[in-house]
């Protein structure tokens, strides 16, 4: 199994296919910092000097989707809060994505959403099932499901994609932002 892991911005990085020996990743999954603070940030890099406390979250979701969709063949899941669900939607249909389905997962805290989207010319599949078993376990199935060689994560957070990738011997490449959870991520990687 092929494992490139980065402490970067999955804003600015540079994503390299190649680490993995292949042109384009097979798929992305991942849960974004849906987060004020991440938000803020974008703000600043894409406007700055400005003093707008307003949030431009279509522009970051378009800004990364654009970003990310030169890598990848074109299938996708992303997990979001309840609250995000018409922006991601209209975001993956800007940057040329089909939704196929939005499904909610309910947790004992609340509840979580994920969406499928593809580029149109690839075939859908139900993952509904799936995602409905939770966290790590979530990300086995749908992985089962899709069977990709390799899929890319630029929020990895913990690991927990890292954990579904190894368990499949799935090439993984994943970036994280914060030092802490870019830690816990490698230090799985390299035990």
């Amino acid at each position: 199994m092929r494992t490139a892991m980065f402490n970067d911005d999955a804003l600015t990085h540079t994503f390299n296919p190649n680490l993995l020996a292949v042109e384009k990743f097979d798929f992305l999954y991942t849960d974004p910092p849906w987060g004020q603070g991440m938000i803020k940030w974008f703000n600043r890099l894409t406007e700055p000097g400005k003093k707008n406390k307003e949030l431009n979250f279509d522009s970051f979701l378009i800004h990364f989707l654009t970003n990310i969709s030169s890598f990848i063949k074109g299938e996708l899941v992303i997990e979001m809060g309840n609250n995000w669900t018409p922006q991601v939607i209209n975001a993956l249909r800007l940057c040329d994505y089909t939704v196929h389905e939005v499904i909610t997962q309910k947790y004992n805290k609340g509840t979580s959403k994920a969406v499928y989207a593809n580029r149109q010319s690839l075939p859908s599949f139900n993952f509904s099932d799936a995602y409905m078993k939770g966290g790590q376990k979530a990300v086995l199935a749908i992985l089962e499901i899709v069977k990709p060689r390799n899929i890319v994560d630029p929020f990895m957070g913990v690991g927990r994609n890292y954990k579904a990738c190894k368990k499949l011997n799935v090439d993984y490449y994943g970036v994280e932002l914060s030092k802490e959870r870019f830690k816990k991520s490698y230090s799985l990687w390299r035990t």
